[in-house]
């Protein structure tokens, strides 16, 4: 699991030096809505669930047939890890500040 989140974080700054994916514990960090749209399509390569507003968006998402109009682009959002037993972490929550 380690390996997955530091491949999608290397993956995640090729992008976007902003992108919130990592193997960190910023749970007191904020994000723009753009910038959790982005993390939300990298979801394949993050593996992980990503929760926004009641709902629960899959690693096995397909990003053609879903609706991210909830993603508010000037909103600020505040992320929150959701980690197992074992450490790994499982979901990542963003709320709406």
């Amino acid at each position: 699991m380690e390996q997955a989140v530091q491949a999608a974080h290397n993956q995640a700054k090729q992008f976007d030096k902003n992108t919130m994916v990592g193997n960190e514990d910023n749970s007191n960090e904020t994000y723009s809505g753009t910038q959790v749209l982005q993390t939300v399509a990298l979801i394949r390569s993050i593996g992980v669930e990503i929760e926004l507003g009641g709902v629960t968006f899959r690693p096995d998402l397909d990003l053609h047939t879903t609706d991210l109009s909830m993603i508010q682009v000037r909103s600020t959002y505040r992320s929150e890890y959701v980690r197992g037993t074992d450490g790994g972490l499982q979901r990542i929550r963003f709320v709406r500040v």
